[in-house]
């Protein structure tokens, strides 16, 4: 059995940050999709990669991932098997959106 395996998942397409360092590609893109799909999603990938893994490695970014409004529920069906989440951020636009999350993720990168 492998010990890891990785999910890359761009959450949303949106941002609304305006960073300067960040492609604009990311402006005014937003998703049509439910939490709840999402949440199908995150099943269905633990159902088969723990079939050939120990743990899943996420990383999760976007657009922005703090802009996407089912992330706390999607970071809380990840954790219920063994994972390491990875949160590519530009940290929101205080540090209140992080505090919401913080016990879900591993590290966060920023910038």
């Amino acid at each position: 059995m492998i010990e890891q395996v990785e999910v890359h998942w761009a959450l949303t397409g949106s941002c609304t940050m305006g960073c300067e360092y960040c492609p604009t590609r990311y402006n005014g893109v937003y998703n049509d999709r439910s939490v709840e799909d999402y949440l199908v999603v995150v099943r269905k990938l633990q159902r088969s990669r723990y079939k050939h893994a120990k743990s899943i490695k996420w990383k999760l970014g976007g657009g922005e991932p703090l802009q996407f409004a089912g992330l706390d529920l999607v970071l809380n069906e990840i954790k219920k098997m063994p994972s390491f989440v990875r949160l590519d951020t530009s940290g929101g636009q205080t540090w209140f959106e992080l505090m919401s999350i913080i016990n879900r993720v591993d590290p966060i990168v920023t910038g």
